[in-house]
């Protein structure tokens, strides 16, 4: 804050959110684990030493229940750690000229490339290949007339 203070510190404001909705997307998008290769049995064991310091707390009144949980959630996460983090996929906004018919011919013209590729020393390499040569005529076609 840039309000006056009368000391040679300046005061920091924050806000609380309350929609548990929000806490719990930006929470997620954290912290993400690669569950298929979990190796359970360094999952438990991780878990396992854990458990003693888990164990000793004794649950009375509220603060003694959130150390708990804390507790609990600090051991389940460093046993989580012994999993591969799952990779983040930025994916990219696709471009202005792109269609379903371009997406089409797309996969048509890649079809006959490994056709052609499979075929290239058999009886109908030529026409393979003349079918291919069309198709990518037909897909560079499309991809202008779409960016005009």
């Amino acid at each position: 804050m840039e309000d006056y203070t009368g000391s040679d510190y300046q005061y920091i404001t924050f806000a609380i959110n309350e929609n548990p909705e929000t806490c719990r997307r930006q929470q997620s998008t954290l912290r993400r684990w690669n569950i298929l290769k979990l190796n359970v049995d360094r999952f438990g064991e991780v878990l396992g030493r854990n458990e003693d310091s888990i164990a000793r707390i004794t649950v009375g009144n509220k603060q003694e229940a959130e150390e708990l949980v804390a507790a609990t959630m600090e051991a389940i996460t460093h046993a989580c750690e012994t999993m591969p983090r799952k990779k983040s996929h930025h994916r990219k906004r696709p471009t202005y000229w792109w269609t379903q018919e371009i997406a089409d011919l797309r996969r048509e013209c890649l079809r006959l490339r490994r056709a052609a590729q499979r075929h290239r020393h058999g009886n109908e390499a030529e026409t393979i290949a003349m079918e291919h040569r069309e198709a990518k005529r037909e897909l560079r076609r499309a991809i202008n007339r779409s960016k005009e």
